[in-house]
């Protein structure tokens, strides 16, 4: 995880969070990269990371580098625009795509899930738990069958 955008060609990022074989290291490490995520982005930092998960191809695929730019005005947000963020109820983190907006009981909320067909809900987000907007995605990208 790189602080800055554009620190670190993407070649040189590493994901530290992979402990082949060894789930619970991987979840700690996870958890401590995405407090400093959350921590960065709300501090009004942009992060780059290498993105695990092939949830959102085919805009990001496992080991592309990902840039998110902290959100400033969540009014802007549309469907379709990948965002990261704390999902509710389960308090997960992700990196994932708004499938709709909405407003209960005069506050507006996100729903928020995979681009898997059919997509798969994760849950919903409050302003307060989007930190950042995908921005630029770099790195692997699949060869195209001829």
């Amino acid at each position: 995880m790189i602080s800055e955008a554009h620190r670190v060609h993407p070649a040189y990022e590493l994901d530290w969070t992979i402990h082949d074989g060894d789930e619970e290291w991987e979840a700690c490490d996870r958890a401590i990269r995405n407090g400093m995520i959350k921590d960065l982005l709300t501090s009004g930092r942009p992060v780059q990371y290498r993105s695990t998960g092939n949830s959102l191809k085919p805009v990001v695929y496992s080991g592309d580098v990902t840039m998110w730019e902290p959100v400033t005005d969540h009014s802007t947000l549309v469907i379709g625009e990948i965002v990261w963020c704390v999902v509710q109820p389960t308090q997960r983190y992700y990196g994932h795509a708004i499938h709709a907006i909405g407003d209960w009981d005069g506050t507006t909320y996100w729903l928020i899930g995979n681009l898997n067909d059919p997509p798969h809900m994760n849950g919903w987000c409050y302003a307060e738990h989007i930190y950042g907007v995908l921005m630029e995605v770099s790195g692997v990208q699949p060869a195209i069958d001829a």
